[in-house]
């Protein structure tokens, strides 16, 4: 399921659930999940939080039906629809075999999340992303799946030049028009198009082999063990490998003493209580305090947070404590920003970790931070949260691109200045509206020098640097 556009089906959905139909065998049912009304949501990563809450109900009807394997295949945020669904799936006393299909998955704007949790249900699981203008966020690189870098299959890819790693701010003389290699840029609906091509076998030699190929109803499931093991670097397909991106840095702050914090409480149904042992082993003697609510109607908790330093995310561990059924949700705001709702029918049990992304980098000043706990039965629903805590992801130092001079037969000489260790998309416009991928910079000391030799004595010409 896509993010972008109205609340409708998109239109590859029924085509590519016929084609599969039209290919397994007799004993499999396959079908298609509408969750349409769910998934556009102004805020994509709303979209992530309601795709658990369907995947999750849908997975509990499943159940019913003692299937014996599961193959789930998502587009974009649908894949925290099949995730939610293999968890449920798999929480069952005799859960089937469960595969899991990515393509092009959408694992949260700032955090990437994602990358950490789907496929951690499946017994195996596949990933097909593209390089295109969703940047790192639908990258793949996914912990608990195969991944696979689709981008050079697509017969409408684009190329950009990679400078070789002389082209730095500190050689001498600089080489500036020496190019190692090329970089595909696809398009973020472009892996739906590779998986159904793979299933109706119409694509490229170099690529046959995957996709539904790899699956159990077609006929590959046991050739699974031949492939890279999870978390490994993308396969590229029909290219050069691509240049790997480094994760970005994560720094969490220390937990917030609740019981000492800022707040303010509903008048019923919240109280502060002490941590277990494993966290007051981790805090010393500054204990943090937890929050107990439990209440029939809305309980709430507002905290003030003062921001000294750089901060893009919440962190929390919190977990449902009523064992009768009912059927909670815990609402979390930043001010009067709703960052992350968690539902009771899709949490799994016991204390869990959330990480949910601030509408807007924080610098400074002094917010609020809140929970709201509803209960929409008249069984009483409980919620612990504890060890909350506000981080960055990402790197803070600016990156500057200037033009410091200018090469031969007039060609522009771009200056990267950036955290080194990363790469860096440089793309090009005449008229600051239509961007275009001009080069890859790989960044291994600071700086990188690029002369654009596409450039003649034409039009103005802009450009910008960004992470890919």
């Amino acid at each position: 399921m896509s993010l972008f556009g109205h609340p409708q089906v998109p239109s590859w959905v029924t085509p590519l659930c016929d084609s599969i139909c039209a290919r397994v065998p007799a004993n499999w049912a396959v079908t298609n999940l509408d969750w349409s009304s769910d998934a556009y949501q102004p805020d994509p990563d709303l979209a992530l939080i309601r795709g658990a809450v369907v995947g999750s109900c849908y997975g509990q009807e499943l159940l019913s039906g003692n299937w014996r394997h599961v193959h789930l295949i998502g587009h974009s945020a649908g894949a925290a629809v099949i995730e939610a669904i293999a968890q449920r799936l798999g929480s069952s006393g005799s859960p089937p075999v469960i595969h899991e299909t990515f393509l092009d998955p959408y694992t949260e704007f700032i955090t990437l999340a994602g990358q950490q949790v789907y496929g951690a249900n499946a017994d195996w699981s596949d990933s097909y992303s593209a390089n295109d203008w969703t940047g790192p966020s639908t990258g793949g690189g996914l912990v608990d799946a195969f991944n696979v870098d689709v981008s050079w299959v697509d017969p409408d890819h684009t190329l950009t030049p990679i400078p070789c790693p002389s082209s730095t701010g500190g050689s001498t003389p600089p080489l500036l028009e020496n190019v190692c290699g090329y970089q595909a840029w696809s398009s973020h609906g472009y892996p739906v198009d590779f998986y159904s091509s793979s299933v109706v076998n119409t694509l490229p030699s170099c690529a046959a082999a995957y996709g539904f190929p790899l699956s159990q109803e077609g006929g590959g499931w046991a050739n699974r063990g031949s492939f890279p093991p999870n978390g490994a670097n993308p396969l590229v397909l029909c290219g050069p490998s691509s240049t790997a991106q480094n994760p970005f840095p994560v720094s969490t702050g220390q937990p917030f003493q609740l019981n000492l914090t800022p707040s303010a409480t509903s008048s019923f149904g919240v109280s502060f209580t002490g941590v277990g042992g494993a966290t007051l082993s981790a805090m010393s003697s500054q204990s943090p305090r937890s929050l107990d609510v439990s209440s029939n109607a809305p309980a709430w908790l507002a905290l003030g947070v003062t921001v000294t330093n750089t901060i893009n995310f919440v962190r929390f561990d919190s977990g449902f404590t009523d064992t009768n059924g009912s059927q909670g949700l815990l609402t979390v705001y930043w001010n009067t920003n709703q960052i992350g709702l968690i539902d009771e029918r899709a949490a799994a049990p016991g204390l869990q970790t959330y990480r949910f992304p601030l509408p807007a980098l924080v610098s400074s000043g002094l917010y609020t931070l809140s929970f709201r706990l509803d209960a929409f039965t008249s069984t009483e629903s409980a919620i612990t949260v504890t060890n909350v805590a506000t981080g960055f992801v990402g790197i803070t130092q600016p990156i500057s691109l200037d033009m410091p001079l200018m090469g031969s037969n007039n060609t522009p000489v771009l200056q990267l200045t950036a955290p080194a260790g990363y790469n860096y998309l440089v793309q090009s416009s005449t008229d600051l509206v239509n961007w275009l991928p001009t080069a890859l910079l790989v960044n291994t000391n600071g700086t990188v020098l690029y002369a654009d030799p596409a450039v003649t004595n034409g039009s103005a010409r802009f450009y910008r640097a960004m992470m890919p």
